[in-house]
């Protein structure tokens, strides 16, 4: 059985740049993209500000859509990613039961336990980056002044 790779292409929606509203430049990147169930090549515009003086020039402006599906410099989705960080984290599950749990459920996926060992890897740096930046926030409100904050979501 021949696998079938969905194709998608992502757009960005600014023609101009929000800082300086210079056009943008439109490129391409083009990759393969591993999802829970489904292979995707994804052909993603990526803008860039054309105005050399403009703080924004050659900083890559990438669809919203990108963002959400995909884990900097890998080959899996977020969902990839998010499924094994929930198994290890919430249900304790050894890296072969993940790796079981994972072919009964999406039998396309085809990990092995070595990248389901790195992407839990990948996911404990991107917590400890989240502790960090929570650790970094009080420093920065108590050299403020700040003494106390109430976070609240709707």
């Amino acid at each position: 059985m021949i696998e079938q790779i969905k194709k998608k292409l992502l757009k960005i929606e600014e023609k101009e740049c929000s800082n300086c509203g210079h056009l943008l430049v439109k490129t391409h990147s083009r990759r393969n993209l591993q999802d829970l169930e489904q292979k995707y090549f994804i052909d993603s515009e990526i803008g860039r500000c054309t105005n050399t003086n403009c703080e924004c020039h050659g900083i890559r402006i990438y669809p919203e859509e990108y963002r959400r599906l995909i884990y900097p410099k890998s080959d899996y989705s977020l969902r990839v990613y998010s499924e094994i960080g929930y198994q290890r984290l919430n249900e304790s599950k050894s890296v072969s039961q993940i790796r079981k749990t994972l072919e009964q459920l999406y039998p396309s996926l085809g990990l092995k336990d070595r990248s389901i060992e790195n992407i839990y890897k990948r996911v404990q740096v991107c917590l400890r980056q989240r502790q960090e930046d929570k650790e970094e926030l009080k420093k920065q409100l108590v050299q403020s002044g700040v003494k106390e904050l109430c976070l609240t979501l709707d």
